[in-house]
């Protein structure tokens, strides 16, 4: 059977604001409301192998970037048998996958955190006692039409936090070299992913802001 993934109309697009569609991420609370009410609402399951090759399905995609109370982000490089070939053997912050019918309940935006929670699950070994322990923050959106990667696919900006810098070990063979470091030095880690530039400079200007 074909593999069908949660996915939402292009038309969508043109409801999100400027700092999106200009600059590939929005921390905007109003542009992630826009998806959660909007762009949610108006999703179904489309055959993944069909919905690769066409830009008008935006594939909705967790992208959970997980991070310690002192202020690192863990950081891994995805392999060679990871399920997207366009991005072997990139470095990445950011753990998430597509929503797969096995995922929804109840609605779209559950369907969506059951998501990201498995994916979570299944890429890391959590330490026992604590697979649930820990807050989540939805933090923005990403879109980043200037790739083949990043035109079919669209991202909810997930922060994980922790309350310290777990040792947290690879699950599976698809990812590898998973360490924490400071936004800025996993800003300049070889072959970095676009999503991840993205969402690290965001991060860190955000923080500066904040600080």
């Amino acid at each position: 059977m074909s593999e069908k993934i949660l996915v939402f109309p292009k038309k969508q697009m043109s409801g999100f604001s400027s700092d999106l569609l200009n600059n590939r991420i929005s921390l905007s609370e109003d542009d992630i409301i826009y998806f959660e009410n909007e762009c949610l609402d108006t999703s179904f399951f489309a055959i993944r192998t069909a919905a690769e090759e066409d830009p008008n399905l935006k594939q909705v995609i967790p992208y959970g970037v997980i991070r310690s109370i002192e202020g690192k982000i863990l950081t891994y490089r995805r392999t060679k048998t990871s399920g997207e070939g366009r991005l072997h053997n990139k470095a990445s912050v950011g753990i998430g996958g597509h929503i797969n019918q096995d995922d929804m309940w109840n609605d779209p935006f559950a369907a969506v955190n059951i998501g990201l929670a498995r994916e979570l699950s299944e890429e890391l070994v959590w330490p026992i006692g604590h697979i649930e322990d820990y807050t989540l923050e939805y933090s923005g959106v990403i879109y980043d039409d200037y790739s083949d990667v990043g035109r079919v696919h669209f991202g909810l900006l997930v922060e994980i936090w922790l309350a310290d810098e777990w040792d947290l070990k690879p699950n599976e063979d698809s990812i590898s070299e998973v360490k924490w470091m400071t936004p800025h030095a996993a800003l300049e880690l070889e072959n970095l992913e676009d999503w991840s530039k993205i969402v690290l400079q965001e991060i860190i200007k955000r923080d500066t802001i904040c600080a």
